[in-house]
């Protein structure tokens, strides 16, 4: 059976074999998260501008901020991606460090802990439409696949992508944040619609 290496330490004779089926089941992974959540997407992007607009308090983000954020960090990731490979550069080796901060950064993002967004993720638009957020993310969705299924194809090892505080992320890990990242911001969009829909009962 045909495998794939991954460095298990900065010690360059110590690798694992990583079985070709793993790289396939990240992009199964991937696959199973869009296919889900675009639906998920599709429906909130058609509800009311009343309801994608409103906001608890003049600190708090929007249902459409929110989308906007989501989308903003699933196209710094696929930039992040870009930019490694036109330059030609190799991609960081995973560890066993790296490995455990993936599971970290997936295990936070699971609990019920806020976070303050990075900088380098940018700040939503309170303007941008509904329209424009769907275009957006099946644009970056359609890209970022490209991506995964050419990191399996060419047998690529390594990190894809490198979280501003969790470090280098493996493939499959990349898959796993930006899935967690979305589940973490559905209760905070769950809550929105909550608090809408309570605020016209009252009126």
């Amino acid at each position: 059976m045909q495998t794939l290496y991954l460095h298990n330490s900065d010690d360059e004779s110590e690798i694992i074999p990583l079985p070709i089926k793993q790289a396939l089941k990240t992009l199964q992974l991937y696959d199973n998260f869009t296919s889900d959540s675009n639906k998920k997407l599709m429906d909130l992007c058609s509800l009311k501008s009343d309801i994608l607009q409103w906001k608890p308090n003049a600190d708090s983000w929007s249902l459409l901020e929110v989308l906007h954020h989501l989308l903003l960090v699933e196209q710094a990731v696929l930039n992040y991606i870009e930019y490694k490979q036109s330059h030609i550069q190799p991609p960081a080796k995973t560890s066993l460090k790296t490995w455990l901060y993936g599971k970290l950064l997936n295990r936070a993002l699971l609990s019920n802990r806020k976070f303050k967004a990075p900088v380098a993720a940018g700040s939503p638009s309170p303007v941008i439409s509904a329209d424009e957020i769907a275009e957006g993310f099946r644009i970056v969705r359609e890209q970022t696949r490209e991506k995964f299924e050419t990191t399996q194809q060419k047998r690529l090892t390594g990190a894809l992508f490198k979280h501003p505080l969790a470090g280098y992320l493996s493939p499959k890990h990349t898959a796993v944040f930006i899935k967690s990242h979305w589940i973490h911001h559905q209760k905070q969009i769950n809550a929105l619609i909550q608090g809408y829909e309570q605020e016209q009962e009252k009126n």
